[in-house]
């Protein structure tokens, strides 16, 4: 937990500090007795240099909305809050505020396959069918409602208590700088494996990216330490089925789900999946 959260820190999937992770990661496994080998996966490292925000000439606090696309613009904004209202609203060449319903919780990916409510895949659906020039999301505590490298439509975000300036407003126009830059980089799980000529196998994963802003303590550097400690004990006796340890990347990474290439390779077989 020290070496992943304090002395690596955070480790978005495809970043300097992700590949450190990874590395770390591949060291103990190794060392401990473990057949290990990195599976490469294409993905994106996100930089973020931040944003301005400018509504009636008032300087309004905002950040970019975790892998966003850049963007400079100064449009005509409006505010929605309903899916009922978005779906009436013509939001070509302007800047769309939302809030309330809308912000209830963060959005899933729209390609994240594992959990995806139809409430989510309908709000991003038609955020991308009216196609503004830019999403401004108001929300509690400038939580990021949207999070998802397959969304091309920049988005920053405000906290929800600065609304009022953009309901109030009279000239209804706002100025947005968004300074991200997404880079396509490779990124890689760490299998490792004990045991073989076994049929039946138990897999026990983890995964060791984190979101861009937070070091990821509980999530989900508990797990892979977990994970870590149990290889120092598995390797000392013989078992009737193959050990798996699988440092999984890319869950908070929005691009792409790099866990599928490797749930679904190899001949089948009888799992048993333990998620940690």
């Amino acid at each position: 937990m020290d070496q992943l959260c304090e002395k690596i820190g955070v480790r978005p999937t495809g970043s300097t500090k992700n590949k450190e992770a990874v590395d770390y990661a591949f060291e103990v496994l190794q060392k401990c007795g473990f057949q290990v080998y990195a599976q490469e996966f294409d993905c994106i490292d996100w930089l973020n240099f931040g944003a301005l925000l400018l509504v009636d000439d008032q300087k309004v606090q905002v950040e970019p909305a975790e892998y966003s696309l850049p963007c400079d613009i100064q449009a005509e904004f409006i505010c929605i809050d309903t899916v009922e209202v978005l779906q009436k609203v013509e939001l070509s060449d302007k800047i769309a505020v939302i809030y309330g319903e809308l912000c209830k919780e963060p959005l899933m990916p729209k390609n994240f396959e594992f959990y995806n409510p139809e409430e989510h895949k309908q709000i991003i659906a038609l955020l991308e069918e009216k196609h503004p020039q830019a999403i401004i999301v108001a929300s509690p505590h400038k939580e990021h409602i949207i999070q998802d490298g397959d969304f091309n439509i920049p988005c920053a975000v405000i906290c929800a208590d600065r609304l009022d300036i953009f309901l109030q407003s009279n000239r209804r126009k706002a100025k947005l700088t968004i300074n991200t830059e997404r880079i396509p980089v490779k990124a890689h799980n760490v299998i490792a494996t004990y045991g073989s000529g076994c049929r039946d196998k138990i897999c026990f994963s983890a995964h060791i990216d984190t979101k861009p802003t937070t070091p990821g303590a509980l999530d989900n550097a508990s797990g892979v330490s977990v994970l870590l400690a149990l290889a120092e004990t598995l390797t000392h006796s013989d078992y009737p089925f193959q050990i798996e340890i699988a440092i999984l990347n890319g869950e908070k990474t929005t691009t792409l789900l790099p866990e599928k290439p490797h749930i679904w390779q190899g001949s089948p077989r009888n799992i048993c999946w333990l998620l940690m």
